[in-house]
């Protein structure tokens, strides 16, 4: 809860509103704003008498949300709670004498009882214990729950109602809306009937056709409206722990020593290197992340991973290690390397490919080429001719990067068009 405060700080005029707000669209999936015509009219809008008390332009929605934000009365405009016990109110309210203050109240008089639809908080100071009760038990919660882990999960936000009748793809709107309305409160409501158990309630969304499903093969309305299974790009902390496991080397700088390749710096995940350009958030000035590939978020990712490759095939080379285990830096046996590429794009892709498909083919090559000319420009170094971290902190001191015959330099290619494809650093 300390988090969510400072997050969503208050003012001495929202007096807690926006975290109301806030807490019936993370938990309850209900956006007050959303919820009743807002009038422009400036003739509606123009008396001054308490309106979100007493004009029915505002308190449509004040009436819901007012009684939720006094809820939070024991906690500052910045998310300290009160531990005199007294009150957080503004001094510019107490010594106000039109404000109806009396010694010992904890929230304001010209506000609605602090409370949840309808129902009263408990007395004494903390209500906002009252108030989590009071939601988990809202029939609203389970689907609110589900709707808040969609997109993380699903990778897409939640699709919402139409509104335009005359629009010529209403009907196919709303069928996709229903549907996956549907399915929600089935999750929801399955997911509060057994005990809130949020890893079950992952697994029922995993186990959707809204995240299973590969492809549609007919024109209904909901497969021409909906994106199921579709692929998502991955977060840059995915995109890394990614790239970690499939290369076997760290994303980070490193620096050589006596016993071993210490870890530095990340170079995608930490704030002071790429993690914005690359789609991240700092959750302060930058607070949602990249959702699309954008060309600053690719050309960062094509970046980074050029920081990391060519340490990484040297090292695998060296150590046997997972991704070249069964041939060596001198092996240029076309049905081994063919074999080898079938391997990389399974690792990597997730293709079942054979050694005659044209990727393959293509690929063995290119790898072939790139060999022969480094073999004919006599370069014998395995490292790029551009930028390489491995190389400016002495990597070659822990790992051996001789390459006779060019091919670790030619499988460095590989790896790099394979950790930049859309089909890795999306899923």
């Amino acid at each position: 809860m300390p988090s969510f405060l400072n997050r969503y700080p208050s003012t001495e005029t929202n007096r807690n509103r926006a975290r109301a707000g806030w807490m019936y669209k993370f938990f309850l999936d209900v956006d007050i704003e959303k919820s009743a015509p807002r009038t422009t009219d400036p003739v509606a809008l123009a008396d001054t008498n308490n309106p979100t008390m007493n004009n029915k332009n505002c308190n449509v929605c004040h009436q819901r949300m007012d009684p939720v934000a006094g809820a939070f009365k024991m906690y500052d405009n910045d998310g300290r709670y009160n531990i005199w016990g007294n009150d957080v109110l503004p001094w510019k309210y107490k010594d106000d004498p039109n404000s109806g203050y009396q010694h010992g109240d904890t929230w304001f008089r010209d506000m609605r009882t602090p409370g949840f639809e309808g129902k009263y908080a408990s007395t004494g100071l903390d209500t906002l214990p009252w108030l989590g009760r009071a939601i988990a038990n809202d029939s609203r919660f389970g689907k609110g729950t589900v709707s808040f882990w969609w997109l993380p999960v699903m990778g897409n936000e939640p699709v919402i109602a139409p509104q335009d009748m005359n629009d010529t793809t209403y009907n196919n709107q709303l069928a996709l809306f229903n549907e996956q309305d549907r399915v929600m409160n089935e999750i929801g409501s399955d997911f509060m009937r057994n005990g809130y158990n949020a890893k079950d309630m992952f697994v029922a969304m995993a186990m959707t056709h809204f995240f299973r499903s590969v492809s549609v093969s007919d024109n209904t309305a909901i497969a021409a409206n909906t994106s199921v299974g579709g692929r998502r790009l991955l977060s840059i902390d995915e995109l890394e722990a990614k790239i970690e496991a499939t290369t076997g080397m760290d994303f980070m700088g490193w620096t050589a020593s006596a016993a071993h390749m210490r870890r530095t710096n990340t170079v995608l995940t930490s704030n002071d290197r790429f993690r914005i350009a690359a789609g991240g958030t700092d959750t302060r000035n930058v607070e949602t992340r990249g959702t699309k590939e954008t060309a600053v978020i690719s050309n960062t990712i094509h970046y980074a991973t050029n920081l990391i490759m060519c340490g990484a095939v040297i090292k695998d080379f060296d150590t046997n290690g997972a991704m070249f285990c069964g041939i060596d830096r001198n092996t240029t046996d076309p049905t081994k390397l063919k074999n080898k590429i079938v391997e990389l794009y399974d690792r990597f892709l997730g293709e079942k490919l054979t050694t005659t498909s044209l990727d393959v083919v293509d690929t063995y090559d290119m790898l072939v080429l790139t060999a022969k000319e480094r073999r004919d420009n006599n370069k014998t170094w395995a490292t790029l001719d551009v930028e390489c971290v491995w190389e400016e902190d002495r990597g070659w001191e822990k790992y051996d990067g001789n390459d006779p015959k060019g091919m670790i330099y030619a499988w460095t290619d590989v790896i790099s068009f394979l950790l930049t494809d859309y089909k890795f650093i999306h899923e």
